[in-house]
């Protein structure tokens, strides 16, 4: 697993995956993946990325974006930001 795992002081009883740009760039797939392109242009930072990433969601069942890319249901976050990204 990449990165380091660690409480979120924002979401107190949250674990999240402290990840770096290029562990990001390698876990998500190529730097020119769209997960991460769309991530980096709405949030203006990686730690605003990887809070993004490690936060369950209703629209993912109560599961977070890293817990369905693991599973291979990338499509499902992508629609997901791309209706984040149009609302902005």
């Amino acid at each position: 697993m990449f990165g380091i795992h660690f409480v979120d002081p924002i979401m107190p009883g949250t674990r999240m995956v402290r990840l770096g740009r290029q562990e990001l760039d390698v876990w998500l797939g190529e730097p020119d993946n769209f997960v991460l392109a769309v991530l980096r242009d709405i949030y203006s930072c990686d730690s605003e990325v990887a809070r993004w990433l490690n936060t369950p969601r209703l629209e993912f069942g109560g599961q977070t974006a890293v817990d369905l890319i693991s599973a291979g249901r990338k499509a499902e976050v992508e629609v997901a930001l791309i209706q984040e990204w149009n609302t902005r």
